[in-house]
């Protein structure tokens, strides 16, 4: 039997409700340009509404192998990018990383 390895990024923040909208459709964009780059698996966006009336947000990337989410990480279009130049920028931003082998 062969181990399936996956690599991923998750991304956890909580929006102003006037960041949703920049967000949803920045994060849209980044999905559709991830489509051509080599190793990426999908990006999950979920997001619910908050009692405080902010945005609970997780965006999770897939990757196939370690050296293609670095690369990914090292350039200019990445999720954590994308939402620190959101008007206004998150409340709160956390990054993880993952590796699944099954």
């Amino acid at each position: 039997m062969i181990a399936f390895i996956q690599f991923t990024q998750q991304v956890s923040a909580r929006l102003a409700p006037d960041a949703w909208d920049e967000a949803y459709f920045s994060l849209l964009s980044l999905k559709h340009a991830l489509g051509g780059v080599p190793g990426w698996k999908r990006l999950d966006i979920m997001a619910n509404n908050q009692p405080d009336d902010t945005i609970q947000l997780r965006v999770v990337t897939n990757w196939g192998t370690l050296d293609q989410m670095e690369a990914w990480l090292d350039s200019d279009l990445t999720v954590e990018g994308v939402l620190k130049a959101l008007t206004p920028p998150p409340l709160e931003l956390n990054v993880s990383f993952y590796e699944k082998i099954s």
